[in-house]
């Protein structure tokens, strides 16, 4: 299903990895680095000598420690030709927790001061790191995932749940392969205000891409889904019991709410943002560029929403909308495309 003509977010390659030193260069300093492009940053003497090696550079003066930060300060500056600066994202640099991946497949969650989680489970290393983030916060702290991974098969609900102030760069690419009943959603968010989410890619079967619920300030960007292998999942049932079901009632409490998958008519959803287990709508949503290929119902949906901007929103061959505002008020929307709406994949 992946078309390199189509729009993506910029991602890091399946098969990057790093070393520890490296990790934590990135985030301590390094020099000139993004995850969107390396360049490097060498000192040259005059015999063209590397000063970051031994004790001297050439010129006698103190040689860089391998993890300083420099601002050119007379220092020769190669390879900038590799930075793509209209795609850089989060700078490691700028990032408080980084997840990475080493060469045995092991994925690592490291701040400035330790490592939070070492493990092969994608999923829990993440959440790891978002949890790592300082409690109580009153500002927005950054997780970048440098790394792809795998999610599924799974036989229980698996996600990823962001609190509060929190900002999510996911720079690799999520690959959901699940059976069965569907159970993964990537991302999920309740009850929560000032969730950012600049870079994101999935791929595969996911209930919904990304659901956030009855939070407010909640802002998407380069957000590209492509859902294939929806065969694999058993066919979609509405929610037992009487309405609302435990998602939508407010008298449900946080607990209960995100331990239960959700039932909004189909499965494999791209991005949905609701308020409807609470009286007041969700509000302060912004949406920049969103790709959804393949979807099983919408690509895009907001329920009970407010002071909502949507700059644009692709849509290829899913089974119900591009963009469904049900019972939203003041959005904006600045273009939409759909291409072979409420058509199987």
């Amino acid at each position: 299903m992946q078309d390199s003509s189509k729009p993506s977010a910029e991602t890091v390659p399946d098969d990057f990895s790093l070393t520890r030193r490296t990790a934590l260069a990135l985030l301590g300093a390094g020099g000139v680095a993004s995850m969107a492009g390396a360049g490097s940053a060498s000192g040259t003497g005059a015999d063209g000598g590397d000063e970051t090696k031994g004790e001297h550079g050439s010129d006698g003066s103190p040689a860089r420690r391998w993890n300083q930060d420099v601002d050119a300060q007379g220092h020769a500056l190669s390879d900038l030709g590799s930075l793509e600066v209209e795609h850089v994202y989060t700078s490691a640099r700028d990032a408080n927790v980084i997840v990475w991946r080493d060469e045995e497949g092991v994925y690592h969650a490291d701040s400035r001061e330790e490592t939070l989680h070492s493990g092969e489970d994608y999923v829990e290393t993440i959440q790891a790191a978002v949890d790592g983030l300082s409690e109580g916060r009153t500002s927005k702290e950054t997780v970048l995932v440098a790394a792809s991974g795998t999610i599924g098969p799974v036989d229980e609900l698996t996600q990823i749940v962001l609190p509060s102030y929190t900002v999510l760069d996911v720079a690799g690419t999520i690959y959901v392969e699940d059976e069965g009943e569907s159970l993964v959603t990537p991302i999920r968010a309740f009850g929560e205000e000032r969730i950012e989410i600049p870079r994101l890619t999935i791929e595969g079967n996911p209930r919904f891409g990304v659901w956030i619920q009855n939070s407010d300030s909640i802002k998407l960007d380069n957000v590209d889904i492509r859902f294939e292998n929806l065969d694999a999942l058993e066919p979609y049932e509405d929610a037992p019991g009487d309405w609302p079901p435990v998602a939508f009632d407010p008298e449900s409490s946080k607990e209960e709410i995100l331990a239960n998958r959700g039932y909004v008519g189909a499965n494999n959803e791209g991005i949905r943002i609701d308020g409807r287990a609470r009286e007041e709508p969700c509000s302060d949503v912004q949406i920049g560029s969103v790709y959804v290929e393949g979807a099983g119902h919408h690509c895009v949906e907001l329920y009970d929403a407010e002071r909502v901007q949507i700059e644009q929103v692709i849509g290829v061959d899913m089974d119900s909308s591009s963009v469904i505002l049900n019972e939203t008020e003041n959005a904006t929307v600045n273009g939409v495309v759909g291409e072979n709406p409420e058509s199987p994949t």
